[in-house]
């Protein structure tokens, strides 16, 4: 590993270590009281860079497992045995450094498993990556991933503004399937599965860029990657209540610690309760979520971690699908009023349960070799009860302008819709140097079953006036409109070798998948058959600078199976996606922080695009409109900047930057040649947040944002130009021990978006289909740990 620590306080020296190795570091605080550190530079094994640390200082050090070591003074064995009589024996100091899988303390992370499933530092993944960490989510106020993840480049978030359903989110251009804990939730169908609890959640990281040679199936823009809290070595208590906006009132409990003495057994107990309002008319959101979770550790090299939680979401609907005239453009008869419920508050229901079991197991047999085996059962059983949906005022053919400018055409939809997901990834990784190579070697099998069952009716509502809108004369006219089973597995084999020779580290990653599966449809009685394979792969060349500085270039494929057939019952093939990616990362070593910079090229091809030879009625009779065929490609071309550093003891700061240039290049419809729908081209953001730690403002801190969306198209044929907009966010916290020592550990602050209660569209998918972003939104937080 690179180092590059200054000489210092042995115990400021010593904590930077544990930080860049990854490593827990236990020693009496007595044996560094009064000691300097020489320092460490360049790149060396943990072993020799510790060596070095220690030198002059008369302290050695000791391996006991894979990542903890012990410092001791050879000359002197400070044990309670030892100590003479009337001395008083000081504390054993815990030293953890970040591992990947962990906590971090600020807003800079500076490990990640999300991009190599090892414990790698993030200068070392020749991808791009940001980890949202729970300083963050906690200080902007999220509370949901969505909002989690504004300030990230490449991720365009509340796509559909502000709803109680699901996450919509698309990265570089394309939708995130997401992970938890590296295994794949069950967000399913229109995403209304899972839906992850932000205060459940360690960290948030989102890897940009094909990731099917680690996870499989999916999407070349990205994934979204979560963390759960796990049990703490030392007891943790916390507890929240917050208020704020359309009357939401929202208590949160975090519990964990030791359960035995010799802390072989561990214990957290995570949860919320919320309940109240949302942005449109009469849409509650109330949600109750609960995580167990207990870990046992018979001896420092054994593990195993056992997950639970349940989530039970009753919200009404709140995402509106507005017509063009009155949002995007004008209407004679004003503005749509942003609040407008256009269904049937009465009527309207949506219901979610999720549960999920698991547990993540590890054995360490050395230093050097290490097996895991990571287990889930998921569940996500969502109801939308006869929710009734805008579908666009009426449009009168021969002007192609509504016919009636506030008379909302309705539909109908009643779904009833059941996902379970069954997850295994085992994985051994070895450590070993063959010549002047040192090698990291991950071997890994992993198994996925899921099933999607699904009933779905559907019909013409009655309409509804949208600027005066009276509810309760409505009417339903449903008929199943879909009922379907589909089962679907998918094995895995992969292998990745991170190559060391000197400064250089080369990546190389190869999977091998196979999926089956059918979708049985039992309207039609018809049963269509999965059966696909794919090799996929990822090569990154990084070179390691003393100085912090890691350029990388790197090539990366994946791939995502395609429902359905073409013309003559043909399944399709899956759609296929590469990349080439080339950036620099820096992390300095004079303060904590990490600097990204990438551009890529990725393109997916194989795309869905109508099929035009078989519509021909004549020739082909009985069969006009309703194929496909795999003729499209889509190309994105970007740039991206990500800067995330603690520049002095107080001032925290997160900058981001991107630049998407999209464009279908193949296609037999109008839009080849047009930009991909929903992706703005360029996108920005900054976050500053400073804390008083002296005078009169001492523990004051106050934070302020901003972001900025550019100008996007809604649809293919870039018809429905959606404008730019620029949003504020602020933040206040105080630490009220600052006022008396008894109130230590209790915090109160008040987060703002959208502070200046902009009104702006977040896209217009059709004339019909037109979403307002979130408003202005305040609350307020009292928190206390102890």
């Amino acid at each position: 590993m690179a180092f590059n620590i200054a000489s210092q306080d042995l115990g400021g020296a010593l904590t930077q270590f544990a930080d860049r190795a990854g490593l827990r570091l236990l020693f009496r605080s007595s044996l560094v009281a009064g000691k300097k550190s020489p320092g460490v530079s360049g790149t060396l094994p943990p072993e020799a860079a510790l060596s070095r640390l220690l030198a002059g200082t008369g302290l050695s050090h000791r391996f006991t497992s894979g990542n903890s070591v012990t410092i001791t003074d050879p000359a002197a064995a400070f044990t309670s045995s030892s100590a003479s009589e009337g001395s008083m024996l000081l504390d054993t100091i815990d030293v953890d450094g970040e591992n990947a899988w962990g906590p971090v303390q600020g807003i800079v992370a500076t490990r990640s498993a999300t991009g190599t499933k090892t414990n790698a530092s993030i200068l070392e993944i020749p991808q791009s990556l940001s980890v949202i960490t729970r300083d963050q989510i906690s200080r902007q106020g999220a509370t949901n991933i969505e909002q989690s993840v504004r300030y990230t480049p490449g991720a365009i978030a509340e796509v559909l503004g502000p709803g109680t359903e699901r996450d919509k989110i698309y990265l570089r251009g394309f939708e995130p399937n997401y992970y938890l804990d590296g295994m794949m939730l069950p967000y399913g169908a229109a995403g209304q599965g899972a839906r992850a609890e932000p205060y459940g959640l360690e960290r948030i990281e989102v890897l940009r860029g094909p990731s099917s040679v680690l996870f499989g199936q999916n999407a070349p823009g990205g994934i979204v990657n979560m963390v759960s809290k796990r049990p703490t070595t030392e007891p943790l208590r916390q507890i929240e209540l917050q208020y704020g906006s359309f009357q939401q009132l929202q208590g949160a409990f975090d519990l964990s610690g030791p359960a035995n003495a010799d802390k072989t057994l561990l214990y957290r107990l995570t949860g919320v309760v919320r309940g109240g309002d949302t942005q449109i008319d009469y849409a509650k959101d109330d949600r109750v979520f609960i995580a167990p979770s207990f870990t046992w550790r018979p001896n420092d090299a054994t593990s195993l971690t056992v997950l639970g939680q349940y989530q039970r979401d009753d919200a009404g609907i709140s995402v509106m699908y507005y017509p063009a005239w009155g949002t995007l453009y004008q209407n004679p008869f004003g503005k749509i009023r942003r609040g407008t419920n256009v269904g049937e508050p009465d009527h309207d229901r949506f219901k979610r349960d999720f549960y999920a079991i698991g547990y993540l197991f590890e054995h360490k047999f050395d230093q050097n070799l290490v097996v895991r085996q990571n287990l889930r059962y998921a569940e996500a059983d969502v109801k939308q009860g006869d929710s009734i949906y805008g579908i666009g005022l009426s449009i009168n053919p021969a002007t192609g302008l509504p016919s009636n400018y506030r008379s909302l055409n309705r539909f109908q939809w009643d779904v009833d819709r059941r996902q379970r997901y069954f997850t295994v990834d085992n994985q051994m990784e070895a450590r070993f140097e063959t010549g002047p190579l040192k090698h990291d070697l991950l071997l890994g099998l992993d198994y996925r079953r899921s099933l999607l069952d699904q009933t779905v009716y559907g019909g013409l509502s009655s309409p509804i006036d949208i600027f005066t809108p009276v509810y309760g004369n409505y009417s339903v006219l449903g008929t199943k409109a879909a009922d379907s089973s589909e089962r679907q597995s998918q094995l895995g084999l992969y292998a990745q070798d991170q190559i060391r020779f000197e400064r250089f580290l080369l990546t190389l990653g190869l999977r091998q998948d196979w999926v089956s599966g059918n979708n049985f449809n039992r309207l039609t009685r018809r049963d269509t058959k999965i059966d696909d394979a794919a090799l996929t792969g990822r090569v990154g060349l990084t070179y390691l600078f003393d100085s912090g500085f890691a350029p990388y270039i790197s090539y990366s494929t994946s791939f995502q199976p395609v429902s359905g057939s073409g013309y003559g019952g043909v399944p399709f093939e899956p759609t296929e996606g590469e990349q080439y990616e080339a950036g620099i990362k820096y992390q300095p070593t004079w303060f904590k922080g990490l600097f990204t910079a990438s551009v890529f090229q990725l393109k997916q091809t194989n795309v869905l695009t109508p099929d035009m030879e078989h519509r021909n009625c004549v020739r082909y009779p009985g069969t006009c409109g309703n194929f496909n065929t795999q003729t499209g490609e889509v190309k994105v071309r970007g740039l991206e900047l990500e800067a995330r550093a603690s520049l002095t003891d107080g001032l925290d700061v997160i900058g981001s930057y991107a630049y998407l240039d999209t464009e279908v290049t193949r296609s037999n419809t109008s839009n080849l040649g047009k930009r991909q729908p929903l992706v703005p081209q360029h996108q920005a953001s900054l976050w500053l947040d400073y804390t008083f730690r002296y005078g009169a403002f001492d523990g004051l801190g106050l934070a302020a944002g901003v972001r900025y969306t550019g100008s996007s198209y809604g649809d293919g044929d870039n018809l429905l130009r959606v404008p730019s907009y620029t949003l504020v966010d602020a933040a206040v916290r105080y630490d009220l021990a600052r006022l008396s020592p008894q109130l230590k550990g209790a915090t109160v602050s008040v987060n703002a978006t959208n502070l200046f209660d902009k009104e702006y569209l977040t896209t217009c998918a059709a004339t019909s289909a037109c979403f307002y972003g979130a408003g202005r939104t305040v609350t307020a937080k009292l928190s206390y740990t102890w």
